[in-house]
């Protein structure tokens, strides 16, 4: 081959070569570019994958939570009580102001009783003084209502304090001032008031005109006293009083106070701010999501509208202007998770995780909802109590305690991961503005009906489920639910006047809520967005159902919690501070809440699921893992332990409240296991007689009952059920007589 030829042949091949590579591009240029399903929209394919995989890991994570934060924290250390005092007497000291400094705060404390001295103890400034002056809350409240002065007859509580200072072996100062609770009203003498500057006998003439002067003297707030006046003029003020101080080392302890006392004083942050033991963790999480939101480009489709339906709330919701920084068109569709909303993004992972044990395997919902409505029964004990009126689903699973209202939103909220059409149905009762509250489910286009009053689903004598249409046919299948001593509140009249609702929140509502539900497939998919407008929709198909709105209650209840947290009224700081004292126990004790989530997580590996993780590693049981963390020492201690190594009142208040709740709560898991007979036998050992535990006996009951009923023992459960007084007791009843037969009564 001369030299022309083999050149002609590299042409020809260089360009074949050259056709070739634009064919491939050109191809290459037409095919669709695939992205992750985790896309992060502009940033690229490496991008997409790398925010694909970051947002798998964070779920991950929030599947993992329980694992995922220390158990360890170390209570505060007692410096100073009656134990380290010189002679095992209480420490007592008086409030006096410092010296020549006028209108001073009334912040020197200094020893009274001789026994003890500051500087040999160590105290420094940080550290807290617990000082018992005031009564308690309940005292209070009889002492305004009665004007009781029996100092016998009064407790009192601790004021917390801290140190800013040591003056001396006796003598400290405290930051801020000794000042009596806001609510505490005292009476004093008309000698003792009149001689205050600037009343006079004029100012006392006019308070007998006012009503304020009775036998007990003047009636008028503590506040306004000087503390000196109001220390030597009431009785039931404790002087001189005595103090404990306390050192708080672990720093996630003082992280925990502050945050508690944060809330509890100034409603700081108004939403979000329970410090739980994963509370750091939730804070990581809800920010990774928000940068993988802020690393999409947002797609015209993925912007939402209000729901129609936001029209059928009540006037006062629907124009609330705080509530518009949630409901706006702009706050459903900004780009970010605010705080708390990581919460409720866990709420919903929890009622995922409830619904994946407790629901069964039955295809059609109406199987898997009455198994889930039970369960809500069993594990939230009905009450009317004040205490849970603000609360959300999952501090109603966390506490077991809940209204209707509460039973209800829970039950929606586990429907919802569910898959199931769910509502609730407000019915009208009385001549007040009194509501009787159903939940419905749709199967095969029947609404069925449960009662979260009754703690019942809606059912004939014979068991068979009543549908919606079924009543509106036939209203007097209702009288199959009265008992001979009362009629069951629902009538004929209030059935016809019944609203319907679809629940859903503010973030179910929003586009962030909406992309994210959207990167999840498969089982463990956790369903965060609800289209408020088609699930009405939806309910309306189903036979006997009128117009659907949207229930009003996630949304008052966001109002009362805004407005507890903004408010300096003497009721929102009690709301707040009871609320932060519901919550100390799991926050000071991580081994609960982890027993808490465990038990709610409910994961079972089989020993073939494990072995493809390994040959080391053990199968999953949260429920066997959260029976042992209940009978954790750290969780159950002793009662040798309490009785001589815990002395002071706060600690042992919420050490006899874990043991109790940790002892209730085997009981209900031992049920939910289908170990009856141990789960009566747990019931019975719950202490119920310590003031910090009364609340729990309407649970104690129900759950034995049940235990007893699931064992076969018909009789003794009727007795039970039929002697309750709890706010159940109407559907107790109805329940102890279907035990015992239809038409028949329980046995005295």
């Amino acid at each position: 081959m001369n030299a022309n030829t083999k050149s002609h042949a590299v042409l020809r091949t260089l360009t074949c070569t050259l056709m070739l590579a634009a064919l491939a591009a050109g191809v290459s240029g037409c095919r669709k570019r695939v992205e992750s399903r985790f896309s992060a929209g502009d940033g690229g394919v490496g991008s997409a994958r790398e925010d694909a995989a970051m947002l798998e890991a964070d779920f991950a994570k929030l599947n993992n939570l329980p694992n995922n934060f220390p158990l360890e924290l170390s209570p505060p250390t007692v410096l100073l009580d009656s134990r380290f005092s010189s002679n095992g007497q209480d420490v007592l000291v008086t409030v006096t102001q410092p010296e020549g400094v006028a209108g001073a705060p009334w912040n020197v404390l200094e020893i009274a009783s001789g026994n003890a001295n500051f500087r040999d103890l160590g105290v420094s400034s940080g550290d807290t003084v617990k000082l018992y002056m005031f009564p308690d809350s309940e005292s209070r409240e009889r002492q305004n209502a009665t004007g009781e002065i029996d100092a016998q007859m009064v407790s009192h509580e601790a004021t917390d304090l801290v140190v800013a200072q040591v003056l001396g072996d006796r003598r400290l100062q405290v930051v801020d001032s000794v000042r009596p609770p806001r609510d505490l009203t005292v009476w004093i003498s008309e000698e003792v008031f009149a001689n205050q500057p600037g009343v006079g006998m004029a100012g006392l003439d006019t308070l007998r005109d006012l009503g304020k002067v009775t036998a007990f003297g003047v009636k008028i707030p503590a506040e306004n006293l000087p503390l000196n006046i109001l220390a030597e003029s009431v009785p039931t003020i404790a002087w001189p009083p005595r103090i404990e101080i306390w050192r708080v080392k672990d720093e996630r302890m003082k992280a925990i106070n502050r945050a508690l006392g944060a809330y509890a004083k100034n409603g700081e942050p108004p939403l979000g701010w329970e410090p739980t033991p994963d509370a750091q963790e939730i804070t990581r999480l809800t920010e990774s999501f928000n940068r993988w939101l802020r690393s999409r480009t947002k797609a015209a489709d993925s912007v939402v509208q209000p729901p129609a339906r936001v029209e059928t709330l009540p006037e006062a919701l629907r124009n609330d202007a705080v509530l518009q920084d949630y409901l706006s068109g702009d706050a459903l569709n900004r780009n970010s998770f605010a705080d708390h909303e990581g919460r409720l993004i866990q709420q919903a992972a929890w009622c995922r995780d409830i619904g994946s044990w407790a629901a069964g395997d039955a295809f059609d919902p109406l199987p898997r909802a009455t198994r889930l409505f039970d369960w809500v029964v069993r594990n939230v004990t009905l009450t009317d109590s004040p205490r849970v009126r603000n609360h959300h689903p999952w501090e109603t699973l966390l506490y077991g305690r809940g209204g209707a209202a509460q039973r209800a939103w829970l039950f929606a909220q586990l429907c919802r991961q569910q898959r199931i059409d769910c509502c609730v149905v407000t019915l009208p009762i009385g001549e007040g503005s009194d509501e009787w509250l159903w939940c419905g489910v749709v199967d095969h286009g029947e609404l069925y009906l449960f009662d979260p009053q009754l703690g019942l689903a809606l059912t004939t004598p014979a068991d068979e489920p009543i549908a919606l249409s079924s009543l509106r046919e036939d209203p007097s299948l209702l009288r199959g639910f009265d008992r001979p001593d009362s009629d069951y509140p629902v009538s004929a009249d209030a059935l016809a006047q019944a609203s319907f609702a679809v629940v859903s929140e503010p973030l179910t509502m929003s586009s962030r809520a909406a992309q994210l539900q959207e990167q999840q497939s498969g089982s463990s998919a956790i369903v965060l967005h609800v289209d408020a407008d088609a699930a009405a929709e939806q309910l309306q198909q189903a036979a006997g159902v009128d117009e659907v709105g949207l229930w009003p209650h996630p949304l008052a209840n966001l109002r009362r919690e805004l407005r507890i947290a903004g408010s300096d009224s003497v009721a929102a700081e009690k709301t707040r501070s009871a609320a932060a004292l519901d919550l100390q126990p799991f926050a000071w004790t991580p081994q609960l809440w982890k027993a808490r989530m465990l038990h709610i997580r409910g994961m079972l590996e089989t020993e073939r699921e494990a072995k493809k993780k390994g040959v080391l590693h053990d199968p999953i049981d949260d429920h066997r893992a959260a029976a042992q963390l209940y009978l954790s020492p750290r969780v159950r201690p002793s009662e040798k332990k309490l009785d001589t190594r815990v002395l002071n009142a706060e600690r042992l208040r919420i050490y006899h409240r874990n043991k109790a709740d940790a002892t209730l709560w085997l009981g209900v898991l031992k049920h939910d296991q289908g170990e009856y007979t141990q789960a009566a036998q747990w019931f019975e050992r719950v202490d119920t007689e310590s003031p910090e535990n009364t609340h729990l006996a309407d649970a104690v009951r129900y759950g034995r009952a049940r235990a007893l009923e699931a064992l076969g023992q018909r009789e003794e459960a009727a007795r039970l059920l039929s002697e309750d007084t709890s706010p159940q007791r109407f559907g107790n009843q109805i329940r102890a007589a279907r035990l015992l037969g239809a038409g028949s009564q329980p046995a005295e």
